[in-house]
């Protein structure tokens, strides 16, 4: 099985203790192997402004009219990526936030489907969550006929549907890397779900939704207070 070689959850313990609790217990509950995920711990929202210049790291001196948390965000997304860049050369790695919630499909067969239909398609990054899917079908989504692999549809749009639950393989994080580095070099207005959105319809990152998905994101469905909105 062509599995993950790594987990990563955006998460702070000493700041999101409800959310860090939630996940160890999901994790337990799942039989996720401890060796298999990685807390990344990151910058919270009222740090950054003290965060000194480093060109290896984005800083918030990038960003120009998104709010601190949305930076905060950014930032963690990013630096996490780097941070497997540089300590990776090549397989798949899936990032969660920490109000990911597991759905019931998250288990060992689903997985292995899943990792073992992955290959079977050109792609930078996959969406594993759910949040908005509803919300998009309004605007006739998904318009990709859906390829079925392993009892799974997955569906080649031009958008993401979800932030929670992110699959990427090495190459489209090198890639993404580089777009950011090179077509935002001055200032970052977005938060980073419109830059993945606006890098995907530009056609230069490829993206999948998969269904049934393996995620829900808690704060939009008032588990969890949001981060980003009061």
């Amino acid at each position: 099985m062509n599995s993950f070689k790594k987990i990563f959850i955006l998460c702070r313990k000493d700041k999101e203790n409800d959310r860090y609790n939630n996940l160890e217990y999901q994790i337990k509950n799942c039989n996720v192997d401890k060796n298999l995920y990685q807390y990344y711990e990151g910058c919270w929202q009222d740090e950054i402004a003290n965060m000194k210049y480093d060109e290896n790291i984005l800083v918030n001196q990038k960003f120009l009219n998104i709010n601190p948390a949305e930076r905060s965000l950014f930032m963690n997304h990013v630096n996490c990526l780097k941070y497997i860049k540089d300590d990776y050369k090549d397989g798949n790695f899936l990032i969660l936030e920490s109000d990911a919630i597991f759905e019931t499909h998250f288990h060992k067969d689903n997985l292995k489907n899943l990792m073992n239909s992955v290959n079977s398609f050109n792609w930078d990054y996959m969406s594993l969550g759910r949040f908005t899917i509803e919300l998009f079908s309004q605007e006739g989504y998904p318009k990709s006929q859906a390829k079925k692999l392993n009892n799974l549809n997955f569906y080649n749009e031009n958008r993401m549907v979800c932030l929670e639950a992110i699959l990427w393989n090495y190459k489209g994080i090198v890639k993404f890397l580089d777009l950011l580095k090179n077509e935002f070099k001055d200032k970052i207005s977005l938060p980073i779900d419109c830059v993945l959105d606006e890098l995907t319809q530009n056609n230069k990152l490829t993206t999948y939704w998969v269904t049934p998905s393996f995620f829900y994101q808690g704060s939009m469905t008032k588990k969890f207070k949001s981060h980003l909105r009061n």
